[in-house]
C-alpha cells in the first residue's frame, strides 16, 4: 500500500485524531512535524494549506484538518489501487 504524508504539531488534537484514523484505517503514514522542522512547514505552505493536520496522499486526496470521511474515502482508493 502506498505511503501517505501526514503533516502535524505538538499538541494538537486534531492531529492526534487523524493518526488515529489512519492507524485504524491501516493507512501506512510519515509523519513529518511542522514545529520542529522549516522544511516541512514551507511544504504545508507551499501546498496552500494552514492548519495541522495535513495529509497529503497520491492523487487528489490533500486535507487539512481531521476528517474521517477523507480518510476512508483514501483508504478505499488505497485497496483499489492494490
Amino acid at each position: 500500500m502506498t505511503t501517505v504524508d501526514l503533516y502535524s504539531k505538538a499538541h494538537c488534537v486534531q492531529c492526534t485524531f487523524q493518526k488515529k484514523k489512519l492507524d485504524l484505517l491501516g493507512i501506512p503514514y510519515v509523519e513529518h512535524r511542522i514545529d520542529q522542522d522549516p522544511e516541512a512547514l514551507a511544504v504545508v505552505q507551499a501546498a496552500g494549506f494552514l492548519q495541522a493536520p495535513v495529509v497529503i496522499a497520491p492523487g487528489a486526496f490533500s486535507w487539512s484538518g481531521y476528517s474521517p470521511d477523507k480518510s476512508t474515502a483514501l483508504a478505499t482508493h488505497l485497496k483499489e489501487q492494490t
